[in-house]
């Protein structure tokens, strides 16, 4: 097995797989996305335009768009790798902190 260092420094929060087998994951403490290549292992960066947002989770939805819960900024981010879209959406609250948000079978968030 090998072992490939994160980039940025600081590694993988949360994890998911997409349908057409894309591997993506988030790093909380440097938040980020990142996508690992899946011939050469390593990890490319795909930076939220939200900064300092703490990517807690993701999730794939059943057509390949990320959804992201962003711990620091109260928000729910979705990022479509397809097209290089972000779209962004605050939750209710004072202070709000997105842990975790799950899609289902039906792409309801």
């Amino acid at each position: 097995m090998k072992v490939f260092q994160a980039p940025e420094g600081r590694g993988p929060y949360g994890i998911t797989a997409t349908p057409g087998g894309d591997v993506y994951f988030v790093s909380l403490a440097g938040s980020y996305l990142a996508r690992i290549d899946r011939e050469s292992g390593e990890a490319q960066v795909i930076e939220p335009p939200t900064s300092e947002q703490g990517a807690r989770r993701v999730w794939s939805d059943s057509g390949g768009r990320l959804w992201i819960w962003e711990w620091n900024s109260g928000q729910v981010s979705m990022h479509d790798p397809q097209v290089g879209s972000w779209d962004a959406w605050r939750v209710p609250g004072d202070d709000p902190r997105v842990y975790a948000v799950y899609v289902d079978e039906s792409d309801t968030v």
